[in-house]
């Protein structure tokens, strides 16, 4: 094989980088020269269709009041009532509709621990639209979620 080139490579030296920019020509575009104007033209025409901060503060005062007028409902529970105590909260036995019933298990946000006269009271706050999962230990496929209103009745 003879020899051949394989290459064009051109090496370039230190020279070559610091003379660079020297032999440049800089063109004035016109663009140039009105690019504020066009950028804040541009940053207008996109945030016109965009949402201001009070519509957003306003609509999200109405969706708070429309959710806290979701009423809570209070259910005083005894002690025999509940099935275990966990750090977590309580798990009560649950009887609804035709021959079901269940474990709903309650966190403590949404519970209050009563204590007076040696006895334990236990407060649920139950919300109508809440979802609450029933588990059923002996027939796992009862298992079901039933919401806040249903365990209300």
């Amino acid at each position: 094989m003879g020899h051949k080139k394989i290459s064009d490579k051109k090496l370039y030296d230190v020279k070559f980088f610091q003379d660079y920019f020297k032999n440049k020509e800089v063109v004035a575009s016109e663009g140039l020269e009105n690019l504020q104007e066009q950028y804040h033209a541009f940053q207008e025409e996109r945030d016109k269709d965009k949402v201001s901060t009070e519509e957003i503060e306003e609509a999200f005062e109405t969706f708070k009041e429309k959710r806290d007028a979701v009423h809570e409902f209070e259910v005083e529970l005894a002690e025999h009532q509940i099935e275990k105590v966990v750090d977590e909260g309580v798990y009560i036995k649950v009887a609804f509709g035709v021959k079901q019933s269940g474990l709903i298990f309650i966190p403590n946000y949404q519970l209050d621990i009563i204590e007076e006269d040696n006895q334990k009271k236990y407060k649920v706050y139950i919300r109508e639209t809440t979802s609450y999962f029933v588990y059923n230990k002996e027939h796992s496929d009862k298992n079901q979620y039933v919401k806040g209103r249903t365990l209300i009745r």
